[in-house]
């Protein structure tokens, strides 16, 4: 998450992407945290608040 916010404070922020590499590094970072995201699922001491708070701070970057 921390990536992704150095990269797009907010997630509106991923329009104003001028060039393509800025695109295509916000896109590594979100892989990257999807990735994670998904490993971290299938972990239950994890518990779900923790993943429900990432699920939505997901849904907002997807909504951009």
């Amino acid at each position: 998450m921390q990536e992704l916010r150095a990269i797009a404070p907010i997630p509106n922020d991923v329009n104003q992407f001028i060039n393509e590499n800025d695109q295509v590094e916000f896109v590594k970072a979100f892989h990257n945290f999807i990735r994670l995201l998904n490993v971290g699922k299938s972990f239950t001491e994890f518990g779900f608040p923790i993943i429900n708070k990432f699920d939505h701070a997901m849904r907002d970057f997807e909504k951009e």
